[in-house]
């Protein structure tokens, strides 16, 4: 399919899980977990409830063994996915709606969505929910408890983590992400905004690249889709395969230059007062004490040498 092409795999591996892996889910009720063993979608798989270093997420993809060693996924030949276990993951932000007591509107609108869900694609909408105190409820006027919220088909808890939402691991593989998102979609959590994002590296540039894919949904009923890209290139000169590149590099060259302008002006300046306390201090005391003199005099001294030190390391 589109996306195993985009990735650079083949169809067989696109179709395929890694070997060694397993699927996590966090459910501490034994019911619940063997509940979820007996869907369709989840048959065949390997799953466990319990897992180190989860990073807070619901769902996602860990290696069966303590020894098994995360390996970057190639994507495209020269980029390669290095967020750990999982390659992608989805960050997900539910909504909170409350009573309408307006008896003018509250026959055909019982509930209406909390002024505190906006912007949830940029940022954590349940946080400030959950801070501010509020009680929630679903659209249907059902309770709704934004820290820990059970999907409708498969019962799994989704509980929230700090500053991020409900975080779910999309695997590594095509045919991971469809195992999740399949569980997921069914369990009708009633989000107002899911964030996919994934981070690459690219050896020729020597560079990193944070994607992000933003839906969000606006209380008018408009979906709002945006894609946001942002590179770290670890060589200041060089700014990858960017439509700027050719006029960043060069800005970036001529600002450096003037870096290393005014750096050499700050110095002689620092070198020009060393000269002069030395001759001071030589009139009155060992000339070896004029350094305790320089710094005791003015206190800007030490800030003037500290700085001076601070632009040798960002120069070096």
């Amino acid at each position: 399919d589109e996306f195993s092409q985009c990735a650079g795999e083949s169809s067989s591996t696109a179709n395929l899980l890694r070997e060694n892996w397993q699927l996590y889910v966090h459910s501490t009720s034994p019911e619940t977990f063997l509940k979820l063993r007996s869907l369709p979608e989840l048959s065949g798989l390997d799953m466990v409830n319990t897992a180190p270093d989860t990073e807070g997420m619901v769902a996602g993809f860990v290696p069966k063994g303590s020894s098994q060693k995360d390996v970057g996924v190639r994507l495209r030949q020269w980029n390669v996915a290095v967020m750990p276990n999982n390659q992608m993951r989805m960050i997900l932000q539910t909504g909170c709606f409350r009573k309408v007591t307006n008896e003018r509107f509250n026959i055909d609108y019982p509930h209406s969505l909390d002024p505190l869900v906006s912007g949830c694609a940029s940022s954590d909408c349940m946080g400030r929910v959950i801070n501010a105190g509020r009680s929630c409820y679903t659209f249907d006027g059902d309770h709704l408890d934004e820290r820990e919220q059970t999907g409708a088909y498969t019962g799994l808890k989704y509980g929230y983590t700090k500053d991020k939402g409900i975080l779910l691991g999309l695997g590594s593989t095509p045919a991971e992400a469809r195992t999740v998102w399949e569980m997921v979609s069914q369990d009708q959590l009633g989000a107002m905004a899911m964030t996919l994002e994934f981070v690459t590296y690219n050896g020729n540039m020597d560079m990193f690249t944070h994607a992000r894919v933003k839906f969000e949904l606006q209380p008018t009923g408009l979906l709002q889709r945006n894609i946001e890209v942002v590179v770290f290139p670890l060589n200041v000169f060089n700014m990858g395969l960017t439509d700027y590149r050719d006029q960043r590099t060069q800005t970036n060259r001529v600002l450096f230059i003037v870096y290393l302008v005014v750096t050499l002006f700050f110095f002689c300046w620092v070198l020009r007062d060393l000269l002069i306390q030395l001759h001071l201090t030589s009139m009155e005391k060992p000339w070896y004490m004029f350094m305790p003199d320089y710094f005791m005099d003015d206190l800007w001294n030490t800030v003037d040498v500290a700085c001076l030190v601070i632009n040798g390391f960002v120069i070096h």
